[in-house]
């Protein structure tokens, strides 16, 4: 202090001045770091809640939200990123917590240098003529950052970031992309044994346009490799290959060359480790081949036993065939109680509510049931494509004496009030699907479902229509007509 006292004023009040400058940037730098810390340690938080049974807890989509909201807010980068990603997932019930626009926390993070969301932004802005499009320069430089970013990552041995950034490079969506350095990053990460870049790496062994046995047993090696790191999926597809021979896939359009000799054996034994792992639509596609008996033999136990593992743990396909199995009782025995049960708990599918119908009105294992019909039918008529359908079961199964006369009546009346709804969907030329609608209204005056049959009406409507169906029905008619634009 003395020292101050003995300068000239003008020094003296420089001196305090920067002084004061250095304690405020120590203070502000010490606040940024301190904010930026209970930033991170939100988003770890809300990342607990995120996935279920990652980190031994089960997920909290409130918790999650929550946590990356806060952290979000305070220019967490990643943060912002993963919020961006549960608002897509969530759709509109995510404005509960949240009604930042859709898109802003990408924008965000990217600007914040968070390299995942500028490749994905600058990606996604540039090219497509939007409205908020990217100038070139900014995408460039976005991209460039990107790629920076990754590479500072994937040099230091990160095994997550060098799989994404291989994942980039074989996309080969940006000029920057390379091939060469996708499959070189693909294999740092393989060699960290991280799961999903071992189950990449053995795809593109088995895809190679060089094939040979030594990319086949490279392809095998790398997939068995991604299961023992618990890759249920590789399960699948190593199951199909020894099923198969080739690595098409049983969806697989023509026949595609085969890389190895077929091994029924093999092939049941990953698809059996794949469910252990979890997937429980291994166990439904493994049902449905003991079931159609197509590359195995046909085992109607064994496939009522994957069928049902799959249905009780939920999955949706299952739980529809074997309904629709044990009500036909063609492949599976006949249980008209087991049918139902399942058919409700697959409930949201429209085929099971017209299956579902047909049961209770056709009273074959299970009391007759018109009001829990007519119940499933209206939920399917709610769906335009499916109207017609329910219309020709009630029109089918209703009348003739199998009900009441006051039944019979009420689905007389419910088949008016289907029709009334057809000529409805009919009102907006400019709908979407003002096509498939006229399609269906032409059917039902073809038909003479809920309208007196009507020749010319059916004929003018599918000439409304213009669909390739709608045309094919017109030739059906003796009509021979094409659409006006039509060359």
């Amino acid at each position: 202090m003395d020292e101050i006292e003995n300068l000239p004023v003008k020094f003296v009040a420089l001196n305090i001045a920067t002084t004061a400058d250095k304690r405020s940037s120590l203070v502000g730098r010490g606040l940024a770091a301190t904010t930026a810390t209970y930033a991170e340690m939100l988003f770890r938080q809300g990342m607990r809640y995120r996935y279920d049974g990652e980190y031994g807890m089960p997920s909290d989509t409130d918790r999650t939200y929550e946590y990356l909201l806060k952290a979000a807010k305070l220019d967490h980068a990643e943060a912002q990123y993963e919020l961006e990603y549960l608002n897509c997932e969530l759709g509109d019930s995510a404005q509960k917590w949240d009604r930042t626009e859709p898109g802003c926390w990408l924008e965000s993070s990217a600007r914040l240098g968070f390299g995942p969301a500028q490749y994905e932004f600058a990606v996604n802005h540039f090219g497509f003529e939007v409205d908020d499009e990217l100038p070139e320069n900014e995408y460039e430089q976005m991209i460039e950052s990107a790629f920076a970013w990754y590479e500072k990552r994937a040099r230091a041995g990160d095994a997550e970031q060098q799989y994404r950034f291989a994942e980039i490079h074989l996309a080969g969506d940006v000029e920057l992309a390379n091939r060469a350095s996708g499959a070189r990053w693909l294999i740092e990460s393989s060699k960290q044994d991280y799961r999903p870049a071992c189950r990449r790496l053995g795809q593109e062994f088995l895809r190679s346009s060089k094939r040979s046995d030594s990319t086949t047993q490279q392809g095998i090696y790398w997939l068995s490799r991604a299961v023992d790191l618990g890759d249920a999926y590789s399960c699948r597809t190593l199951g199909d290959l020894y099923l198969l021979g080739h690595n098409g896939g049983r969806s697989a359009k023509g026949l595609p060359p085969p890389i190895i000799a077929p091994d029924k054996k093999a092939a049941i034994a990953w698809y059996e480790r794949g469910i252990v792992l979890g997937d429980r639509s291994i166990a439904y596609g493994l049902g449905t081949l003991y079931l159609d008996g197509e590359h195995i033999d046909q085992d109607s136990h064994l496939a009522e036993k994957w069928l049902l593992h799959a249905a009780m743990e939920g999955n949706g396909s299952a739980q529809i065939v074997l309904g629709v199995e044990y009500s036909s009782g063609l492949r599976l025995r006949q249980d008209a109680d087991a049918a139902i049960h399942w058919l409700k708990q697959a409930e949201s599918s429209i085929i099971v509510g017209l299956r579902l119908a047909e049961i209770y009105l056709e009273g074959k294992n299970v009391p007759k049931n018109f009001e829990e019909a007519i119940k499933w039918l209206t939920r399917a008529a709610d769906v335009g494509s499916y109207r017609n359908q329910a219309m020709k079961i009630v029109a089918k199964k209703c009348f003739g004496g199998q009900f009441s006369a006051a039944e019979e009546s009420a689905a007389q009346e419910w088949l008016l009030r289907m029709a009334a709804k057809a000529h409805e969907s009919v009102a907006d030329m400019e709908h979407a699907h003002y096509d498939s609608h006229a399609l269906h209204l032409a059917e039902l005056y073809e038909l003479g479902l809920g309208f007196a049959q009507d020749r010319e009406k059916a004929i003018y409507w599918y000439k409304q229509s213009g669909l390739p169906l709608a045309q094919t029905r017109l030739r059906e008619l003796g009509i021979d007509w094409k659409p006006p634009y039509a060359s």
